[in-house]
C-alpha cells in the first residue's frame, strides 16, 4: 500500500507509488501522483465560515461604491470537505449574503461595518470586516 497525505485546502491525497510493485513493469510513469476530490455537488456548509479580506478594498471615500468583489469566503462541509469561495459571486451563489450590498454607495464619513451572513437550519451566521 502507498503511504498518501491529503492536503486539506487543495482537497486532493498525494501519493507515491515509487516503492509499489506492478507486475510486468519495473517503474511507474511518475514519482507523485495525485487524486482531487471533487466537491463541488457537496453543498452542506456547516458552521462556522471564515473570511479572508487581504485582496478587498478598505479605503473608501464618501459616496464609494464598496467593491467587495474579491473577498475570499472560507469553509467546511458537513461532510468535511474544505471550500473556498475565490470571490463574491462565488459566495453569493452558495448562499452567502452581505450587508451593505455590494456595489452600494458608503456615505457615511468614519468605519463601516460590513457583515457577511450566512443561514443555516434557521440559524443566522455572520462575520464582519
Amino acid at each position: 500500500m502507498a503511504r498518501s497525505q491529503y492536503d486539506a485546502a487543495a482537497n486532493q491525497w498525494s501519493f507515491s507509488l515509487k516503492n509499489v510493485p506492478h507486475e510486468g513493469f519495473s517503474s511507474w510513469g511518475y514519482e507523485l501522483y495525485t487524486v482531487k476530490v471533487d466537491t463541488s455537488q457537496d453543498t452542506s456548509l456547516s458552521p462556522p465560515f471564515t473570511l479572508d479580506t487581504h485582496l478587498a478594498k478598505k479605503e473608501y471615500h464618501v459616496g464609494d461604491a464598496l467593491k467587495i468583489d474579491d473577498l475570499i469566503v472560507e469553509a467546511v462541509t458537513e461532510q468535511g470537505n474544505n471550500k473556498i469561495y475565490q470571490n463574491w459571486d462565488l459566495a453569493k451563489a452558495a448562499g452567502f449574503s452581505i450587508s451593505p450590498e455590494n456595489n452600494t454607495a458608503l456615505n457615511t464619513v468614519g468605519e463601516n461595518t460590513i457583515t457577511v451572513r450566512y443561514q443555516k437550519d434557521g440559524v443566522d451566521l455572520s462575520q464582519t470586516f
